[in-house]
């Protein structure tokens, strides 16, 4: 048998729980890049949210429908026990706000219009949120910012910090000592309820990191700059400048926690050199002369992170495309990172629909019918590649379809229909649909062996197109 959802993988992506009632289809996808697939099982989830179906050596493409939720269809996979994450339709957001602190006695001064200060929430829908003025805390002696609100996902443990940098110097002579003056954190956070009313938190500051021991100190990536770069004609001028963060990755939390901070500056066309700092508690490399006992940082030794820190690079361009591209700090490979290109969809002729034509509902109950789409893809090089293709209805539903390893340049993906046995889908097509591809580099092992919820953890590269119109009614 093939248990397409195993009783702890069948689950909301948001609390978990178990998915009882979900429709499961199983098709063969053997001939993909031609025909739609074939229906070869169907069946319910149980209380435990498993279902087993019959493999018979087809090429599998399973969906999963539930009621409230997003579809979600996965291509490729090999494994015998899929994990599949049910987002609820609207996937429900959070709210927080609150204030960062710091005692005036410790000469970390927030209030300098030198400095720049913010928080971040590796759950935040942006990663950084910038803070009010500051204002003194009269009673307690505090300099106090605050921020927010900011939306974030629901739900979810995770981990907030907040950072002050001073980010005007020259970036010839960036030291991480001079650059990340101070380093606060709640981690774990707890998960907010999701809704419209903030919920109220608060990040102290210890003071300035200058003034602690000296395996607490600031660290950076060194005084030569890591390259990162864009290839030429697959992305626009970018809005801005690259942001550059540091993460680290802690048992049990599904989304970073964001530990430091940097900058980048443009080189050449398409060439950004960065620049990096973080807390010497989460130094990852032992033996690099960074103090008298030259330890690993107690964050590490203690297990609140696992031993390798990333420095993140995010952007925009023009045309709407974004990606970010992470490097390795442990691995601090001397050739930097090159940003993997945005996928490019092409909308498919078929009968029906054509191109641009609104598919339409047929059968009582009504059915979707089944359209294919083609999408361009760029080359990961060393790494394995997913590719995620996301159509949205008007009411704010979606349906995602995953394949693990596409084949190399371009991909067919079927968004099935009744035609191929599957079920009635509250999927309303009237009022146009959007469809927006995206792409994951990371390691073939890891792609390999993939437990699903793990995905966000194992990428070292994405990269996403704009949202564009799929067809019109």
């Amino acid at each position: 048998t093939f248990p397409a959802i195993t009783s702890d993988n069948a689950c909301d992506a948001v609390t978990l729980a178990p998915l009882e009632g979900a429709q499961v289809y199983l098709h063969d996808g053997v001939n993909l890049s031609v025909a739609a697939p074939q229906l070869e099982e169907s069946g319910t989830t149980d209380a435990l949210g498993r279902v087993d179906l019959p493999l018979d050596g087809t090429v599998p493409v399973v969906t999963a429908v539930a009621a409230d939720y997003d579809l979600l269809t996965v291509l490729g996979s090999d494994s015998q026990s899929l994990q599949l994450l049910l987002q609820p339709q609207g996937t429900p957001t959070a709210n927080a706000e609150g204030e960062v602190r710091v005692s005036a006695a410790t000469g970390l001064d927030i209030a300098s219009p030198l400095g720049n200060t913010v928080a971040a929430d590796g759950r935040g829908l942006v990663s950084t949120v910038p803070t009010n003025p500051a204002t003194l805390d009269s009673e307690t002696g505090d300099i106090v910012r605050t921020f927010g609100p900011y939306p974030l996902a629901a739900g979810q443990l995770g981990a907030q910090s907040a950072l002050v940098t001073v980010p005007d110097g020259p970036f010839a002579t960036f030291v991480g000592a001079t650059f990340l003056l101070g380093f606060g954190s709640r981690a774990p956070a707890p998960p907010l309820p999701a809704g419209n009313t903030p919920s109220p938190i608060q990040i102290r500051l210890p003071g300035p990191l200058l003034t602690q021991p000296a395996q607490e100190q600031a660290l950076d990536s060194g005084l030569s700059p890591i390259q990162f770069q864009l290839l030429a004609g697959d992305w626009q001028d970018l809005v801005g400048t690259p942001t550059v963060l540091v993460e680290a990755r802690s048992p049990g939390l599904p989304r970073p926690w964001i530990v430091g901070a940097g900058k980048s500056e443009q080189l050449a066309p398409g060439v950004w050199p960065f620049k990096a700092a973080w807390p010497g508690a989460f130094d990852v490399v032992d033996n690099d002369g960074d103090g008298p006992a030259d330890l690993l940082g107690s964050a590490v030794l203690n297990g609140q992170v696992e031993p390798d820190l990333w420095v993140r690079l995010q952007y925009q361009d023009l045309e709407g495309s974004q990606g970010s591209a992470r490097w390795s700090v442990s691995a601090a490979d001397p050739a930097g990172v090159t940003a993997l290109s945005p996928p490019r969809i092409t909308l498919v002729n078929a009968d029906p629909p054509g191109v641009g034509d609104p598919p339409s509902r047929v059968g009582d109950p009504p059915l979707l019918p089944t359209f294919p789409m083609v999408v361009a893809l760029p080359d990961p090089g060393a790494l394995g590649l997913a590719l995620e293709l996301r159509l949205e209805a008007a009411n704010g539903r979606a349906w995602s379809l995953v394949q693990l390893a596409p084949p190399a340049g371009s991909s067919t993906l079927y968004f099935l229909g009744g035609d191929v046995g599957l079920g009635p889908v509250d999927f309303p097509l009237t009022g146009g649909l959007q469809v927006q591809a995206a792409v994951r580099a990371l390691p073939t092992l890891e792609l390999g062996n993939l437990t699903w919820g793990d995905l966000e953890r194992s990428v070292l590269k994405d990269a996403s197109g704009p949202q564009r119109a799929a067809f019109n009614q």
